[in-house]
């Protein structure tokens, strides 16, 4: 079920993030709180299966959704957090600032919003994004 208004529009633009965020699985599910967001073209991030990998482990060892989440491009586009950067553009969500420096470091890619932040509750990701990204696609050999 897709909810109308996932972005919370009431934070200025010269506003910054707390310094310690609270990790999305600790917070209360349906209040939006500051995620980093993390875009690159479709299959950048996902496209050679370790993404889903490192999702996976995660989530095995925090448990629930491990405070990480995958936007497939229709979401991306329907967030509206490319714009400026091109079409096409799949996204990882963090609550952590370290998972999200880390990510950054090892996928590449760019941040959605200023100060790497997008305002998204933790329900509407566990709904719209939850899932894994998609498999890697198995080699073909002649």
């Amino acid at each position: 079920m897709t909810q109308a208004s996932p972005l919370a529009t009431s934070r200025s633009s010269t506003e910054t993030a707390p310094a310690d965020t609270t990790p999305a699985d600790t917070a209360p599910a349906d209040v939006a709180q500051p995620l980093h967001v993390l875009l690159a073209p479709a299959g950048d991030l996902s496209g050679d299966g370790q993404l889903r990998e490192l999702i996976s482990e995660r989530r095995e060892r925090q448990g629930g959704t491990g405070a990480i989440w995958y936007l497939p491009p229709h979401l991306v586009a329907d967030l509206g957090l490319g714009e400026g950067l091109g079409e096409g553009l799949e996204g990882v969500v963090a609550a952590a600032p370290s998972v999200f420096t880390w990510l950054q470091l090892r996928f590449g890619g760019r941040v959605a919003m200023p100060e790497s932040q997008a305002r998204l509750t933790a329900a509407w990701l566990d709904d719209e994004a939850g899932a894994l990204p998609p498999k890697a696609p198995l080699p073909r050999f002649s």
